[in-house]
């Protein structure tokens, strides 16, 4: 809600993507078609929202200085990497990749 209203999104537009839940990892059939999908939902989205220990120190986040191993894991890399290929696509200059922890974002 905080990062929503500094941005000034409508918050009853605002759609999250629940990591966790967002592709089936124990059916083969249904892992393929979840990341078949994946580029489906990375194009109706206008950012993406890191869930973090702690946020990285400095300006220039890049996912592999994400606490606790975020950027170490394939499926993270793939997710940031298709948002950046998607933002190109709609022609916009640079993606909203946004790291929480707590009550904030950056």
């Amino acid at each position: 809600e905080k990062l929503a209203e500094a941005k000034g999104w409508d918050i009853d537009k605002v759609y999250l993507w629940v990591d966790f839940a967002g592709v089936e990892q124990d059916d083969e059939e249904l892992l393929k078609a979840g990341v078949a999908s994946l580029r489906g939902y990375i194009t109706l989205c206008d950012a993406l929202l890191i869930p973090a220990q702690a946020v990285p120190e400095g300006t220039g986040h890049t996912i592999d200085t994400v606490p606790g191993g975020y950027g170490e894991r394939g499926w993270t890399r793939l997710e940031a990497m298709s948002m950046y290929a998607v933002s190109a696509l709609k022609q916009v200059e640079a993606p909203e990749i946004w790291v929480a922890a707590g009550d904030g974002a950056s």
